[in-house]
């Protein structure tokens, strides 16, 4: 047994030595470039502090998570972001969701320096959009090199910050605005957080109707975009128990939908609603309904359509990827878009083997729900050949025509194959 021992923690200043360090790339990049350094270990901060001055950038420190989240909510500009974390934090839920925020929010490239070489934790941290992730303590040379390396991609592609055009609108523009989102389709939910807090909204998400009716009436809304199709109640009817709500009475109330067509279109225009987006919804019809709605700018239902048109077209008039149509729903971010498939990819095998378990046990309700979640993951990703045949799907279960469901869930299958294809050439 060890009696009175102590334990003490020093933090040591050390001034960088004449030791030769690999080259920074010459024809730059990094030269005046603004960054922000995001480390909350002050030793592993000094260290990149004595590197910077190397690099030629001006360097903002920021030293909590939540405040790197509030700052690009708030429309702070940077050119690049060296966001660092340690192994063992990245396996706290809060931590890892606060890098995930960071990485979402930023229309801008971000280098995750990792406290670990676990090449899985490595390549999740990618997956979750960021532009690149190196283990730490790194050298100048190297982290130079990799900054560079991603600026010139950027510029090149034509993916980058310095491509994309001017918002639509200032970056305060929902500033004070509360929305809620009201999806049981997780992609669903991050795109629109991540769209809506570029223009500095707080966004409120619920997974189901009745989370929503209980947020509308606990919290103060400003406008709610509410999906037609979820657990425990749907939109209609949760947005029949929201006009009940004495301050609810005039609240904006979008749906969100995947089908406007039909006797659908028909219960939302004669239910609570004030109007309804079809998704994949992309930004600039998203923000006009909102400036409608709160600012009383020019905009109506009636232009809120044009998605849903393609919906029928022949499967081969369809691209297995639309990328113009993804710059168009992320709000012009390569990244969000990049992960969004990459979350639909992965999780893709699995939902349609659950589909095809139900439509062999005919569990129709079952089955319609599991079809109408996935395509609205894939009409959100921008994957309109898949989404097309999952539509197709839909109505064939919808009828409960066990032989065309069988017909389509085939045609489906190898819709699925091609986009498992085309996404690994992507690699």
């Amino acid at each position: 047994m060890l009696i009175g021992v102590s334990s003490y923690e020093f933090y040591i200043e050390l001034k960088k030595g004449s030791a030769q360090q690999p080259d920074i790339p010459t024809n730059s990049l990094l030269a005046g470039r603004k960054l922000w350094m995001v480390e909350p270990n002050p030793t592993y901060q000094a260290a990149l502090r004595n590197m910077l001055p190397d690099l030629d950038v001006t360097s903002h420190e920021i030293t909590t998570y939540q405040n790197a989240i509030s700052a690009l909510k708030q429309g702070e500009s940077a050119e690049f972001i060296i966001l660092a974390v340690t192994a063992k934090a990245f396996t706290s839920e809060t931590v890892a969701q606060e890098l995930e925020d960071i990485i979402q929010y930023a229309s801008i490239p971000v280098l995750v320096l990792l406290g670990s070489s676990d090449q899985d934790v490595m390549n999740h941290i990618t997956d979750l959009g960021a532009a690149r992730c190196l283990s730490k303590p790194i050298r100048p040379g190297i982290l130079a090199q990799a900054i560079n390396d991603i600026l010139l991609s950027d510029s090149e592609t034509g993916t980058g910050k310095y491509a994309e055009p001017a918002p639509s609108h200032p970056a305060d523009w929902l500033s004070g605005t509360r929305i809620l989102v009201a999806d049981d389709n997780d992609i669903n939910r991050k795109l629109m957080r991540n769209v809506l807090g570029n223009y500095a909204a707080t966004v409120i998400c619920t997974e189901d109707g009745a989370q929503a009716v209980e947020a509308v009436r606990d919290m103060p809304i400003d406008i709610a975009l509410i999906d037609i199709h979820m657990p425990n109640l749907n939109g209609l009817e949760a947005v029949a128990q929201i006009r009940q709500i004495p301050k609810a009475k005039t609240l904006p109330l979008i749906a969100m939908t995947a089908d406007a067509m039909g006797r659908n279109r028909a219960e939302i225009e004669n239910s609570g609603f004030d109007t309804f987006l079809i998704k994949p919804i992309e930004e600039e019809d998203l923000l006009s309904v909102i400036a409608k709605f709160l600012f009383k700018e020019d905009g109506g239902p009636e232009g809120f359509k044009s998605s849903a048109q393609k919906a029928f077209l022949s499967r081969r008039q369809l691209p297995v990827y639309d990328r113009p149509q993804a710059m168009r729903i992320t709000g012009n971010s390569p990244r969000i878009a990049t992960t969004m498939l990459n979350q639909l990819v992965e999780s893709l095998e699995d939902s349609m083997e659950e589909i095809a378990r139900l439509v062999e046990e005919k569990d129709w309700k079952a089955l319609w729900q599991n079809i109408h979640k996935l395509q609205g993951a894939a009409a959100i990703c921008a994957v309109p050949a898949l989404s097309a045949s999952l539509n197709r799907l839909q109505v064939a279960v919808q009828n409960k025509n066990a032989e065309i469901t069988a017909q389509e869930l085939k045609e489906t299958n190898s819709e699925m194959q091609r986009l498992i294809q085309y996404h690994a050439e992507l690699d």
